[in-house]
């Protein structure tokens, strides 16, 4: 029975709206009273009364349009997920203070302690500005050019390393912006093409893609990255290791079975060993992981290094004299970005490692659970290929410094200092807390 286009319907269905604030809802709104009245309308014609005598009974068994208009603004005005904002705010102050710390004892060189902490703040603070604007854009404005994305994405990968620094992208400075001899903005391809590949897969993936006619084209549409990473980016580990996970949690999530799971994952460590044996100075970080002692003051440098500097902290840290160490690691230009994990254990203590291995924790439980709350097929891959992200990135830094993985370019997310880093993390934030604001709408078309 269609009940949507009668005029009294339509014109209740209006009034309800009017005191509902929220607009994207609306759609969602009507086809819920549509359904209700459907059901009331239909049981009262089944006991003889005419269709419009129905639809009066229907309106009137609804109530006041005003009243229910309210009630619905108040179940439906949209929440921020405050735990994950939160704990954004606190991974940034933390790497706040550690940067402080840090380049007010003189180990971050090229930086005087006002200008890094002037950089941080601002970036802190576009960050913020960031995740507000996002809050209120429309997710899913970005979904009708998810294989545009797709498509851009992998060629900003052939043209972004052709030619290495002589790359007419570095020379016009897309790529790269420096005051004097100090780098202050750089977009790494490593952390912008894994969350690019993310928003694209999350739009092309969130159709019913999993029938058997589409198996190749899925595995081409996945792997072709891959292929492009290895043969045109320069650094190949860290964002395949990102790329890799992310695509794990689309193909769970997105309904793929178990086998394009094991494969996927077969694939990827395939494709990690062959880039590590490919490359001698890879084979010795992975030789002086097992074994840093073998060659201390060459390749295993960096891994003894940050063993003693985190064997060496107390519960409570060495912030007081953190600038009479006599580990000299302390100076290296990672300390602040990659490495800012051993610097904070170093110098605040265990206690605060233990506590940001919790909180991250937490955030990915939070993540996980925002993940389940969301009703639309898009929103809810954007939310999960994000989360992918972060967890990979949280995990694997922790890992790298405690010794257990190998050394690789992946940094702590809103911690460690870096722009474009900073950056992509503050608008995955954003692009999940717009799609926590929509989380109940479903399959309504922006």
């Amino acid at each position: 029975m269609d009940l949507m286009n009668n005029e009294k319907i339509k014109v209740y269905m209006d009034l309800v709206c009017t005191q509902i604030k929220f607009k994207d809802i609306h759609g969602n709104i009507k086809e819920e009273l549509i359904d209700h009245m459907d059901g009331i309308v239909e049981e009262n014609m089944e006991k003889g009364f005419s269709l419009e005598e129905s639809i009066d009974i229907g309106i009137k068994h609804m109530g006041d349009p005003y009243i229910l208009g309210k009630e619905l603004n108040k179940v439906h005005k949209p929440k921020p997920e405050w735990s994950i904002l939160a704990l954004t705010l606190i991974f940034t102050l933390i790497g706040i203070s550690t940067i402080y710390i840090l380049s007010s004892s003189g180990l971050i060189p090229g930086w005087s302690t006002y200008g890094i902490m002037k950089n941080s703040i601002l970036m802190a603070i576009a960050g913020v500005g960031t995740i507000v604007v996002l809050y209120f854009f429309d997710y899913r404005k970005i979904k009708p050019f998810s294989k545009y994305l797709y498509i851009a994405t992998s060629l900003l990968i052939i043209m972004g390393n052709i030619g290495g620094t002589e790359n007419i992208f570095v020379r016009l400075g897309i790529f790269r912006v420096a005051m004097g001899r100090v780098l202050v903005f750089s977009t790494d391809l490593n952390y912008i093409t894994p969350f690019l590949y993310a928003m694209a897969l999350s739009g092309i993936f969130s159709e019913e893609r999993w029938q058997k006619n589409k198996i190749i084209s899925n595995l081409i549409i996945l792997f072709l990255p891959i292929i492009l990473t290895v043969a045109f980016q320069l650094s190949v580990v860290t964002p395949i290791i990102m790329y890799f996970t992310m695509v794990l949690a689309l193909i769970y999530v997105s309904g793929g079975s178990i086998k394009y799971i094991l494969g996927s994952i077969g694939a990827g460590a395939f494709v990690v060993v062959l880039s590590i044996f490919s490359q001698p100075h890879r084979i010795e970080r992975v030789k002086n992981l097992l074994n840093p002692l073998r060659d201390p003051l060459g390749c295993g440098y960096m891994n003894v290094q940050l063993r003693k500097l985190i064997s060496s902290a107390s519960l409570l840290g060495n912030r007081m004299n953190i600038d009479k160490t006599e580990i000299p690691i302390l100076d290296s230009p990672q300390m602040h970005t990659d490495f800012i994990f051993s610097s904070i254990i170093y110098a605040f203590g265990w206690l605060a490692g233990i506590t940001i291995i919790v909180l991250s924790i937490v955030f990915f439980i939070r993540l996980i659970k925002t993940i389940k709350s969301i009703e639309d097929n898009y929103g809810r891959l954007l939310v999960a290929t994000f989360s992918a992200l972060f967890i990979i990135q949280f995990v694997y830094n922790i890992l790298m410094i405690l010794g257990v993985a190998p050394l690789a370019g992946i940094s702590m997310p809103f911690i460690s200092y870096g722009t474009t880093l900073n950056i992509v993390n503050m608008i995955m934030i954003g692009i999940i807390s717009s799609v926590y604001r929509r989380k109940d709408i479903v399959n309504i078309d922006a």
